[in-house]
């Protein structure tokens, strides 16, 4: 294999371009099995569920509640009442930006979770990789 060719395996890529490291189904594996061994939580908690729903719920029913003052709305004729239904509208334009954002908040956490652990995974592995190479040299320099 050439510096810059890549090698399909089954559904993974095995690139061999200047020392990128290489993933293959054996190191996911391994990755699975530590995770496994560490009993680390990657799935989804119970407040990020808790607080997605709440997030939809405010969309939601923010939106709703928005419409309705909308209708309500185009049926007066007070300056007064319009300028208080703006008010209110705005809150409840607020409401669903806040919903939305706990429900973003939620929804990516998960992800940002395995993330993290990977890279701390992956930083393991690179440090155990340099202890060793440093090893070998040290062995060969006596």
């Amino acid at each position: 294999m050439s510096e810059k060719e890549s090698l399909v395996i089954g559904d993974m890529v095995a690139t061999n371009s200047a020392g990128a490291p290489v993933v293959t189904d054996d190191k996911i594996e391994e990755f699975r099995s530590a995770v496994n061994e560490l009993k680390l939580k990657t799935g989804r908690s119970r407040g990020d569920l808790v607080r997605q729903v709440v997030g939809a719920l405010l969309m939601v029913g923010g939106f709703v509640a928005g419409l309705i003052v909308y209708e309500q709305s185009l049926s007066q004729g007070s300056a007064l009442n319009l300028a208080s239904e703006q008010i209110l509208a705005l809150a409840l334009l607020g409401l669903v930006v806040i919903g939305g954002a706990l429900f973003v908040s939620a929804s990516i956490s998960r992800f940002l979770r395995f993330w993290m652990l990977r890279n701390l995974y992956e930083g393991q592995a690179h440090i155990d990789r340099l202890v060793e190479s440093y090893g070998r040299s040290a062995g060969n320099d006596r």
